[in-house]
């Protein structure tokens, strides 16, 4: 990621003080998403990697630990080059088809690229998203030259900026947040939080009235019972 303080820095070697200096972008990510998961206990989580497929790491889940093992497992290696955000995302809405809703969902997509989708993907995309009626907010890892979705007159032919001119169309909310430095980003998750705190309906099992000193004082009545009916019985013999 560029460094904080990329701005002063002449732009000529912005670029080589962002490999010398800058943090890996993977790492921050993870350290971040780790920190908006254990902020939020009562939350149900999924993770999943992509590259040319989706690989699902983690289904629903309460369990903080588990999904906190999940994202330190994403710094396992270097990420793949080829990677299908299209089929990602629809294998992402698919998680939500057999759950009941029960209140905010949404899909965090953290990518450092776009893709241009077919028109059967974006068909296939908008109608999960609107069946299951799921906000989209796209974390967007901005590289040192990649392109800027606040520029006034953006490349067309750009993936990423394809890609987000479609999620503009959704008709379920979207949200883009441009992360260039740490500080950008931990903004976006920040603001993804503040977004994203509505009211949740969720099952939560009580614990039964505890009979165990009852169930002991009837055990101990029938061993009293027993011990006098043996009792009787040796007198009975002798």
């Amino acid at each position: 990621m560029l460094t904080s303080d990329w701005k002063s820095l002449d732009p000529v070697v912005v670029r080589a003080q962002s490999w010398s200096r800058g943090e890996q972008k993977s790492k921050v990510a993870r350290k971040l998403l780790a920190k908006f998961v254990a902020e939020r206990p009562d939350d149900r989580f999924a993770l999943m990697f992509f590259s040319a497929n989706p690989i699902h790491v983690v289904p629903f889940t309460q369990h903080d630990e588990v999904v906190q093992a999940a994202i330190a497992a994403g710094g396992v290696g270097r990420g793949l080059s080829d990677t299908d955000v299209g089929w990602a995302l629809i294998t992402a809405i698919k998680e939500f088809d057999r759950r009941p809703y029960s209140g905010s969902r949404i899909i965090l997509l953290v990518s450092d690229g776009g893709a241009k989708l077919d028109e059967d993907t974006r068909r296939e995309i908008s109608a999960g998203m609107l069946r299951n009626r799921i906000a989209l907010n796209w974390i967007y890892l901005r590289s040192v030259n990649g392109p800027d979705f606040n520029h006034s007159q953006p490349d067309d032919s750009m993936s990423e900026i394809v890609l987000h001119r479609f999620f503009q169309t959704l008709p379920t909310p979207y949200r883009a947040y441009q992360a260039q430095t740490p500080e950008d980003l931990a903004q976006a998750i920040t603001e993804v939080g503040k977004q994203q705190n509505f009211p949740l309906d969720f099952l939560e099992q009580i614990p039964r009235q505890d009979y165990s000193r009852q169930c002991l004082a009837i055990a101990a009545v029938c061993c009293l019972l027993l011990l006098i009916y043996r009792s009787m019985q040796l007198r009975a013999w002798t």
